[in-house]
């Protein structure tokens, strides 16, 4: 009988043979907009083998000695699969250390294919494994400047699990990197993936590179993600790979969600930058188009409505001013009509997304153009448009405002924008409720443990509020100290309370040493100096109802809130107390 290697050997000489490798596709989605970015090709063997799964399939191939044969084999059968699809997108390939630290030969057979099938390399980005070691950085570098010669892009894969980590980024530069699923998942519980994806955030946004989140699987995930400036994902709550490269994925409520980030989205929304401005019919023809942004010097993007005001597509000056000057320009378009032309994929936002988040999806958009007009919609009918221009200088407004009133450990909002958004509230007489949150026995840790971990509780505090309350509809603000306050409009007010007070009760222990975590507490002198067992703090949280008829600025909600706190600090434990007071007296 042939043994096990001579076997798979012999199978996937079979497979090379025949191209007997599948092409699937997996979207990478934009998060915040909700659109395909591009797709990643994975491949598949043949269904009755036992090499169907792709980590079978190419261990054997590696173990057989035909792995660049079987990697160039599944590019060309992807790219091939890719073209019939007669997708407009990016397509993500992967190669392995081995082929990109090799001699190339596989190159030219690909370029050849591409070429072929008429695909712009452009469109391709390469990725680069980071579970595989690179041995010869030198050639590995030769061989991807190569690439970029041609126009591809290039993205390190899987990074955070691999041998070459920040060490291959620094000397390959990519276009995009993809945080490994491990760090994604469970992301939302987990104050060390949180930062560590923080940090890799970071140093992206300072390499003028692009970060891409893989195994997104639940909407927690998803949201966590949005939250952290992430802009691409993948994973199956988004998309599942499918054998056809399609740009309809299902709707996520955690995508069209806005993030406000902090509190940027809380007064300000696209609506601000909405002005006046024509819109054309689809069936226009173009020379009437002509004479419309004749007539608006300052419109650089015209709308395409329906008969309902639906914006249905868009027309950009530059685009249109380039097809009317080539030769015969004139006399090719201006008999069509505005529907053959639009643009499908312009950036078109509902009035009542929070500016930050719009900035989030232009930044994130390869194909933002300072020179085109935001669409603003509202309700789902044309509503008027925008300029980057405008919105840039509101969001450095906006940033700096935010910064002059930021507390420095947690950079949440302090005491101003908290009682600024309080007045509001009650003058739009608003329903809402106030969280006062304080910790108990925090004082006695910071004497015993030193401020460096007294500030670390803080953060953990500051980062729960943030993980759990932090949406579109409520403000999370920390005005000093161990004092945090949260403004709900979230009818899931105390719900999201008592999974806060859960979620710190489970985690405060990791900040004791194992004794006193042992022992429940530590001994150390109270306000009077005596030596007194402390219990582990807890989180004391205090809710009012303000009635807007009864209180009539937020200093009387400040008063209302901390009786109410004080109330929950009764307890030497995590405790929830809900006053049944609205207003003052």
């Amino acid at each position: 009988m042939a043994e096990p290697a001579v076997l798979a050997a012999a199978t996937l000489d079979e497979i090379i043979a025949t191209r007997a490798v599948t092409p699937v596709f997996q979207p990478v989605v934009n998060l915040a907009g909700g659109w395909t970015v591009g797709f990643e090709a994975l491949a598949r063997g043949p269904v009755s083998s036992a090499l169907h799964a792709p980590s079978a399939l190419f261990r054997a191939a590696e173990e057989a000695g035909c792995l660049a044969e079987l990697e160039s084999l599944c590019r060309i059968r992807a790219v091939e699969a890719f073209a019939e699809a007669d997708s407009d997108r990016k397509l993500f390939l992967n190669i392995s250390a081995q082929l990109l630290c090799g001699n190339g030969q596989t190159f030219p057979a690909f370029r050849a294919a591409l070429k072929r099938l008429d695909i712009p390399p452009q469109r391709i980005v390469i990725e680069l494994s980071e579970q595989q070691p690179y041995h010869d950085i030198a050639r590995l570098k030769e061989n991807i400047a190569a690439y970029r010669r041609f126009g591809f892009q290039i993205a390190i894969d899987d990074l955070g699990t691999g041998y070459s980590g920040l060490k291959l980024w620094s000397e390959v530069h990519p276009d995009y990197v993809k945080i490994d699923r491990h760090f994604v998942s469970g992301i939302d519980s987990d104050l060390v993936k949180r930062e560590f994806v923080r940090s890799i955030v970071a140093i992206s946004q300072g390499l003028d590179c692009q970060v891409i989140a893989e195994g997104i699987e639940t909407p927690a995930e998803l949201l966590t993600v949005r939250k952290l400036g992430i802009q691409m994902g993948q994973g199956f709550l988004l998309a599942s790979p499918a054998p056809v490269p399609t740009s309809e994925i299902e709707p996520q409520p955690a995508l069209s969600d806005p993030i406000s980030g902090q509190f940027l989205g809380l007064s300000e929304t696209a609506r601000s930058l909405a002005k006046p401005a024509p819109a054309v019919a689809p069936g226009l023809l173009m020379k009437e188009v002509l004479d419309v942004l004749q007539d608006h010097p300052g419109q650089n993007t015209l709308a395409v409505v329906d008969e309902n005001r639906q914006v249905i597509g868009v027309l950009h000056r530059n685009a249109l001013v380039e097809r009317f000057s080539q030769r015969f320009g004139r006399a090719l378009y201006e008999r069509r009509c505005a529907r053959e032309l639009m643009d499908q994929h312009g950036l078109v936002v509902d009035a009542e997304v929070p500016l930050e988040a719009l900035s989030q999806l232009v930044t994130a958009s390869a194909e933002s153009d300072v020179h085109q007009n935001i669409i603003i919609t509202d309700k789902g009918r044309f509503f008027g448009t925008g300029s980057f221009t405008d919105l840039l200088r509101k969001i450095t407004e906006l940033k700096i405002h935010n910064a002059r009133y930021a507390n420095p450990l947690t950079l949440l909002p302090g005491s101003v924008p908290i009682n600024t958004t309080i007045d509001r509230l009650l003058a739009e007489h608003a329903d809402f409720r106030v969280a006062y949150c304080d910790l108990n026995h925090f004082k006695p840790y910071n004497d015993h443990y030193g401020y460096a971990k007294g500030d670390q509780v803080l953060q953990l505090v500051g980062d729960l509020l943030n993980r759990l309350a932090d949406n579109e509809r409520n403000l999370v603000g920390h005005i000093g100290g161990d004092d945090f306050v949260v403004v709900f409009q979230d009818t899931r007010w105390k719900l999201i309370c008592q999974r806060i007070l859960a979620d710190f009760d489970a985690l405060i222990g990791r900040h004791y040493d194992s004794v006193d975590a042992a022992a429940g507490g530590i001994w150390a002198p109270d306000r009077r100096g005596v030596e007194t067992f402390h219990p582990c703090m807890g989180l004391a949280v205090g809710v009012v109802h303000p009635d807007p008829e009864q209180c009539h600025s937020s200093k009387e909600v400040a008063s209302l809130a901390t009786a109410a706190k004080l109330m929950a600090k009764k307890s030497n434990q995590s405790a929830l107390f809900v006053s049944r007071r609205r207003g003052p007296g």
